[in-house]
């Protein structure tokens, strides 16, 4: 046996007649099993790969199965599995309730409203391309913020943090809610504008609607930072 390979030495009892099929495993006794370093356990182990075999002096019906490594068992390889899942609906609601909130902040002061110096047809106009841009790309990441932020909600409970989870899933609905009140109802209406001819209030429209886009904006900003704060605050197990 090569010097390297630590094992340890466990009794087999030999059946009294082989069973048909496939050759069994080497099940290993409670509190010899091997776990390759020579050190014995209080578990149950099964031997994959027997490197010696030897006949016990003072039990002449069961043999000494010198054992490798064993195998990484089903349970260990599920909870492996299910914690990877768990980073993953971690990680999923950090980044897109981050994009949100980035695009949110963007769209707010960096594009801003339409300038006063291109007239109402150019304001008209560059709004309309900007709803035909985003109509899609918001709703999208807001149905993944919405789901990865109640799976993690879910998944941790009423574990630490859970304060800053709640108060994440209230700033969410302020966020539907200021969308579905302001926002929503004047981007449909204002792809119906003709740019030469527009309503004679479009501009009272818009600036009510940009009250409820700053309270969006505000709330998907204050959606990741609670969500953020939530895992860096969350005490490990």
């Amino acid at each position: 046996m090569p010097a390297a390979e630590v094992v340890s030495i466990a009794r087999l009892q030999i059946p009294a007649k082989p069973s048909p099929g496939p050759r069994p495993k080497h099940k290993i006794e409670r509190g010899l099993s091997c776990n390759g370093i020579g050190r014995r356990t209080n578990d149950f182990a099964l031997c994959t790969k027997p490197t010696s075999l030897k006949r016990d002096v003072g039990h002449p019906d069961s043999i000494l199965v010198g054992c490798g490594p064993p195998a990484i068992s089903h349970t260990m390889t599920t909870y492996i599995m299910s914690m990877s899942l768990y980073a993953l609906v971690h990680f999923a609601n950090l980044f897109f309730s981050g994009i949100l909130a980035g695009i949110e902040v963007g769209i707010h002061y960096g594009i801003g409203a339409p300038p006063q110096g291109l007239g109402e047809q150019g304001q008209i106009q560059l709004r309309q391309s900007m709803v035909l841009n985003l109509r899609v790309l918001i709703p999208v990441f807001f149905v993944l913020t919405a789901i990865s932020a109640v799976a993690v909600t879910v998944l941790d409970g009423n574990s630490s943090g859970y304060l800053f989870r709640y108060a994440g899933l209230l700033t969410l609905l302020i966020w539907i809610i200021s969308r579905v009140i302001g926002t929503v109802p004047i981007n449909g209406a204002s792809l119906t504008w003709n740019p030469a001819a527009p309503p004679a209030n479009w501009r009272s429209r818009v600036e009510r609607a940009e009250t409820f886009h700053i309270w969006g904006m505000w709330a998907a900003v204050a959606l990741f930072g609670l969500f953020l704060a939530a895992t860096a605050f969350k005490q490990p197990n």
